[in-house]
């Protein structure tokens, strides 16, 4: 049997490696892309919790979606990926209750904006609803798995 490195990618973390991974977070209102290039067998997640700065207010790049997105990009040019080989999972973004939908929804609009910016084909996309999710992705076979979760705990 073999034994496959784990992550779990907390909210304002960004993840990528060369080896297998099976890397995973959960998502309420928070997005997370899972960025794979299909030719080299390696890739890498981001979990933010907002689509942009907010005046007055200092938040790392990592937690803001405009910047983490491009963040993780980056770093797989930077590993020498083909922009060409590269595809993408969205998730997160379900409507909280007790938050304003508005953050929710704007997390997903970003993720969608930026990435056809980049001409990244989304392959999957899990968004939306009313329940949190958990995300599963590895990033050498580029298997993507989300269930939607029941009830927090």
């Amino acid at each position: 049997m073999e034994v496959i490195n784990t992550f779990f990618v907390k909210p304002g973390v960004i993840f990528f490696s060369e080896e297998p991974y099976k890397i995973s977070t959960v998502l309420g209102s928070c997005v997370s892309i899972a960025m794979w290039d299909f030719k080299n067998k390696w890739g890498g997640m981001n979990h933010y919790m907002y689509p942009h700065e907010f005046k007055h207010t200092k938040i790392p790049d990592s937690k803001i979606g405009e910047k983490a997105i491009i963040q993780l990009y980056k770093i797989m040019i930077k590993h020498d990926s083909d922009k060409n080989n590269i595809i993408a999972n969205v998730s997160g973004g379900s409507n909280n209750q007790e938050l304003s939908p508005y953050i929710s929804n704007e997390n997903v609009k970003i993720a969608f904006k930026i990435l056809k910016d980049l001409n990244i084909e989304i392959l999957k996309n899990y968004t939306g609803g009313n329940r949190g999710k958990k995300v599963i992705f590895n990033n050498y076979t580029g298997e993507y798995i989300v269930d939607n979760i029941s009830e927090w705990k």
